[in-house]
């Protein structure tokens, strides 16, 4: 197990802060916000989907963050912005960024989660 978080850990070191080359993100998250914001008008389900990648991603980003000698979000739902409300932001942030890709929205999940929990500089 430890051995696999360290892999994730740094296969996540080049995709979140890039390598000597521009950082490549796979899956949805290299997906445009116009794509995903496509995606759940034709099928509101594929919403959890969306929500499981960007979960993943974020949980990468606070290992990676602590592997780093950071101080990690204690939690990644947080109390006031659970699922339902990061799943709104989401949404919100795809819908004002239509040409960003989905992956920014992670971004601005994990920074926002980082605020609430005073960890921004």
């Amino acid at each position: 197990m430890k051995v696999r978080v360290a892999i994730v850990a740094a296969a996540l070191t080049t995709i979140c802060f890039g390598a000597a080359n521009a950082a490549q993100v796979y899956g949805v998250g290299a997906q445009s916000c116009a794509s995903f914001t496509a995606a759940i008008q034709a099928d509101p389900s594929v919403e959890n989907s969306y929500f499981d990648w960007t979960q993943g991603y974020i949980s990468g980003q606070n290992i990676e963050l602590e592997a780093a000698g950071g101080r990690p979000a204690p939690s990644l739902l947080p109390q006031g912005f659970g699922a339902s409300e990061q799943k709104a932001f989401i949404r919100s942030f795809c819908a004002t960024n239509p040409n960003e890709d989905f992956a920014s929205a992670g971004d601005q999940i994990f920074f926002q989660i980082r605020k609430m929990y005073s960890l921004t500089s």
